[in-house]
């Protein structure tokens, strides 16, 4: 899988991604002295603009990227990774318990994300009725919120 992630970029968009994941990794840097909250998915922020957000918003930790942040009532939301999304990382606001769990399958075209933990699977989907987490356990949901806030970085829409 990780062949076909890079595999499927020219040399000048791989140099231009690791030219914007160190931005990435600045700007999370600068963001943690000063916080920023707002509405990441708010039509009137122009695409640098929801960047820069997302990066405050980075819970991946240190050499990590957020390539996708996103939050539901009771969860905040990161597929971090490095030059390719790694690992799922959710957090839990009433308590601020966490969860990684390595990333099991992408579908960049459409930002569906999926970790498995055993027989928990955690999936990012994007249906026509909105973009959701989903936990299960085997056969039963365990766990369906919708994300009231979420980003995603621009260079991974594939270019389908």
């Amino acid at each position: 899988m990780k062949a076909n992630l890079l595999g499927s970029f020219s040399q000048a968009a791989k140099v231009r991604n690791i030219c914007l994941v160190f931005l990435s990794i600045s700007l999370f840097l600068a963001s943690t002295r000063n916080p920023v909250k707002a509405n990441l998915n708010s039509a009137k922020q122009t695409e640098s603009q929801q960047f820069i957000l997302a990066s405050a918003r980075n819970n991946c930790g240190d050499g990590f990227v957020s390539f996708f942040a996103g939050e539901t009532k009771d969860f905040w939301i990161n597929i971090c990774g490095w030059l390719y999304p790694q690992f799922y990382k959710g957090i839990r606001k009433l308590d601020g318990a966490v969860v990684n769990v390595e990333i099991t399958e992408v579908d960049l075209s459409n930002n569906v994300y999926q970790a498995i933990d055993g027989n928990i699977y955690y999936v990012i989907s994007n249906t026509a009725q909105g973009r959701f987490l989903s936990i299960t356990q085997g056969n039963r949901e365990l766990l369906k919120q919708p994300l009231i806030d979420w980003f995603s970085l621009p260079y991974l829409q594939s270019s389908n």
